[in-house]
């Protein structure tokens, strides 16, 4: 599945968009220099990885839809098919989002290692050549994701 196992502890994350522990696929686009370096996402997005323990995900994500204040966009989370949070987003700018797993992983065993897929499902998308002349981007885009930390 991945070349390794994350492995973090309670106060030393395993920081999964810089190491080739964790694969995003299904829903991103490449990452680039936002500042930060984050990576888009269209409507839906994945993020799989294995680890053996597990309590919390915290990532920062940003939004740059022109209209957020007269229809704020949803966000759900899903973990391991099982929803963990939702977010409404009414304003643009960078919010950190931390998710509480423990329930989601409540039972698996600690010496095998779980396969871990994380979602983020988005109740809308823009592109920003429709509301931006100069821009020729025609992606489909909702969030943008970074600093996504897992915790033991």
């Amino acid at each position: 599945f991945f070349p390794e196992v994350a492995e973090p502890e309670a106060n030393d994350p395993v920081c999964l968009d810089r190491s080739s522990r964790a694969a995003f696929n299904s829903g991103w686009y490449a990452a680039e220099n936002l500042p930060p370096i984050a990576r888009w996402m269209g409507r839906a997005a994945m993020i799989r990885f294995q680890t053996r323990t597990l309590s919390r995900l915290r990532f920062d994500l940003t939004c740059h839809m022109p209209d957020l204040a007269e229809r704020p966009l949803s966000l759900e989370f899903h973990f391991r098919g099982r929803p963990v949070g939702r977010l409404l987003l009414a304003q643009n700018g960078w919010t950190k989002t931390e998710l509480d797993l423990r329930e989601a992983v409540a039972g698996a065993s600690q010496k095998q290692a779980i396969e871990a897929v994380f979602e983020i499902r988005a109740s809308r998308t823009w592109q920003p050549c429709a509301t931006n002349p100069e821009s020729s981007d025609d992606r489909e885009l909702s969030i943008a994701v970074c600093n996504v930390e897992i915790f033991g």
